[in-house]
């Protein structure tokens, strides 16, 4: 099975990769400000996990909103932990 990269902005997106945890990594790292949820797909097009977009500032207060490995772009918004 490989799985693709969905960063929903109809460009950027990988295909081909060989785990879901590779996937990830390279979703990370490729990551950008497009407000929009990054997603990870297996070959069959099915969803496999999220990173969902945020498009308010992270607050670390709130419990509802708590993240360990967010990517934070400010008062602009940020993407939300890996959720399956």
């Amino acid at each position: 099975m490989t799985y693709s990269v969905r960063y929903g902005t109809g460009t950027g997106d990988i295909s081909g990769i060989k785990s879901v945890e590779e996937a990830k990594e390279l979703a990370d790292n490729g990551a950008a400000y497009t407000q929009s949820s990054i997603v990870i797909e297996d070959n069959e097009g099915v969803e496999v996990c999220r990173r969902a977009w945020c498009g308010v500032r992270y607050d670390p207060d709130n419990l509802d909103t708590q993240c360990e490995d967010r990517i934070d772009y400010g008062d602009f918004g940020y993407y939300d932990d890996w959720s399956n």
